[in-house]
């Protein structure tokens, strides 16, 4: 595809080879990660423990979590997660198994950007996209994480692939159209309604390449740049916005035929999102039966209607508090390209990174994504993963010469990137002494962390350095070895010693070792889910002051509570030991305690 200040980019011969190495080291990288730490609670024990009694109770149809229905995401990540449980069984209760979907789906999120990028720019260009994607905090986050994001972001991405496509060739083809109905009905059986978002990016992509044909452009350019009027720039931007809607107006009353073709394009991806609703329906009805309308009840009236309308489990607040929450969480998500990443945006709006391609995929692909967002009241920020490949795309466009002479507020950008990555780097370099010494880790813990801190400091130092005299060709590589580096330290010290600090992998492992399978276990006040993932049993609820009589009808029993929850039991339960106990943090509620795991009959 054409690109209108593109520096007539030579393609570049092995280009297939060496994505074929990166994803191949993106996969290896990921799953070396997701070894590094037992699951983090809470969500990531809920999907891990539901797929393991998916295979252990053989109904496929719907999730359960302890034994009881989780309607909270579709099938799809439990169907993936339950081939590796049951090819690497032999490890039991493991992370690596949990999270091994999440690397190969991170893996193909990285492909199909370097697809697209490679349609809209050139092959070195895509390379340093997927590259760029796969090293961003939130997708190394998502992407070592047993959660359903791992695989939805690919099946979007692949539905915009064959999107682009099809803007190529001007139609989409019954292929196109069945592949895009695949992807969407993968996407809603991962996690509903929001697989749909990239029907949006399609409708304001074509409307924003049917308003450049007819040369209104510039307007859009005008109200989202800086204006250059400066002695009324309320009404300029107010002329501009009308001359915009105006246009709109003629675009949709015209019958000329322009360039990009609306409906032979749109119409089949609506025929798409039928057929992918299909798919969709034909695994919930039976689902929605078989649970007695609970799962469409509560998955779609809680977790999506609920969700959108109120913020849940205090993710969220005041409306206008948290409007501006989706244009400032990349400056610490997409660290550490958020060096590059705001000057990009910037100058890919106003035309003079990418010309009107990274305009287009700035303002018709992210822009939509955070806004609509910004309308959902639950505020978590991997919500906007869909926003991260187009700001791959775009900073690696900007990196890769993509560019004409930046703008005084490009500079300002360019240089102020020193403040969005130091910010991050000098926050997580103080995390990285500070934490360890919290959690009281030891010394493998005290010396990783001071390492790490070490590493990003002195790094971030010298990019900062460079970046200050808008150096990309030097500041760049230096932030590259530097997140590399302290990446490898991180892995190999910071998170084993953290994860040594974990309660509930501790207290479980106590209970796997000294009892049998048959032994009933329960929690009081000490509800993890990651101890029913590494028990491996059902594990009931206890009251407080229901503990007595809880050991007073068993026989042989467990009981994991808090020393200091127990000690205040009154009446005291009879014919009990301490099996066990545990001392450390509970990040739950960010309190140092000692659990105990109390035995009757032993």
């Amino acid at each position: 595809m054409h690109n209108d200040n593109s520096p007539s980019p030579q393609p570049k011969k092995g280009a297939t080879s060496k994505l074929l190495w990166m994803l191949l080291a993106i996969i290896a990288v990921y799953l070396f990660a997701s070894t590094r730490s037992t699951l983090w609670d809470r969500d990531e024990p809920r999907f891990a423990r539901a797929t393991y009694e998916m295979v252990e109770t053989g109904n496929y149809l719907y999730p359960t979590f302890n034994g009881e229905l989780r309607p909270d995401k579709p099938i799809m990540i439990y169907w993936l997660m339950s081939v590796p449980v049951r090819t690497f069984e032999f490890l039991g209760p493991h992370a690596l198994p949990a999270r091994f979907v999440a690397a190969f789906g991170t893996a193909f999120s990285c492909l199909f950007t370097f697809l697209i990028a490679r349609r809209l720019f050139d092959q070195r260009t895509a390379l340093w996209s997927a590259g760029i994607l796969a090293s961003t905090l939130l997708i190394f986050m998502i992407g070592t994480a047993a959660t359903a994001d791992s695989i939805l972001l690919p099946a979007m991405v692949g539905t915009l692939w064959l999107f682009y496509r099809a803007l190529d060739r001007g139609k989409l083809s019954i292929l196109g159209t069945l592949g895009m109905a695949c992807f969407l009905g993968f996407a809603l059986l991962a996690k509903g309604p929001v697989g749909l978002l990239p029907l949006l990016v399609m409708l304001v992509v074509l409307w924003l390449r049917k308003l450049h044909e007819i040369n209104a452009g510039p307007a859009l350019s005008a109200i989202m740049l800086e204006p250059h009027c400066e002695r009324n720039r309320f009404l300029f931007f107010f002329a501009k916005l009308m001359h915009t809607l105006a246009t709109t107006v003629l675009l949709i009353a015209q019958r000329r035929d322009n360039r990009t073709r609306f409906w032979p394009i749109f119409a089949p991806a609506l025929v798409a999102v039928l057929l992918a609703f299909g798919i969709f329906i034909a695994w919930a009805i039976p689902a929605n039966n078989a649970t007695h309308g609970e799962f469409l009840r509560l998955g779609i009236g809680k977790h999506v209607i609920d969700r959108s309308a109120s913020p849940m489990e205090s993710h969220g607040g005041n409306f206008f508090l948290y409007l501006p929450y989706y244009f400032i969480i990349p400056i610490f998500t997409f660290y550490p390209w958020s060096l590059h990443m705001p000057a990009a945006v910037n100058a890919s709006i106003g035309g003079r990174s990418g010309g009107t391609i990274s305009r287009e995929l700035v303002l018709g692909w992210a822009l939509p994504v955070v806004v609509l967002m910004t309308f959902v009241a639950t505020k978590l920020p991997h919500y906007m993963i869909l926003s991260f490949p187009a700001l791959a795309i775009v900073t690696a466009a900007f990196i890769t010469g993509y560019r004409n002479e930046l703008s005084r507020w490009d500079g300002k950008l360019l240089r102020g990137g020193i403040w969005f990555f130091g910010a991050v780097n000098t926050g997580l370099a103080i995390a990285m002494i500070a934490v360890p010494i919290y959690l009281q880790t030891g010394m493998l813990g005290y010396i990783g962390g001071a390492v790490t801190a070490a590493i990003m400091l002195t790094g971030g130092f010298f990019v900062n350095k460079h970046q200050l005299k808008e150096d990309t060709t030097r500041s760049t590589p230096i932030m590259i070895k530097t997140f590399a580096a302290a990446m490898v330290v991180i892995l190999l010290t910071v998170l084993p010693a953290i994860d040594g600090t974990k309660m509930p992998y501790r207290v479980a492992k106590i209970i796997t070792s000294e009892t049998s399978k048959d032994t009933t276990v329960g929690y009081c006040d000490f509800r993890e889910p990651s101890l029913n993932f590494y028990i491996g049993r059902h594990i009931e609820d206890v009251g407080h002051g229901q503990v007595a009589k809880w050991f007073a009808d068993k026989q042989h029993a467990v009981l994991i509570i808090p020393q200091d929850l127990y000690e205040q039991a009154d009446p005291k339960p009879a014919d009990v030991s301490i099996l066990g106990q545990v001392t450390g943090m509970n990040y739950s509620n960010g309190k140092r305690e000692t659990i105990l795991a109390v035995e009757k009959g032993g």
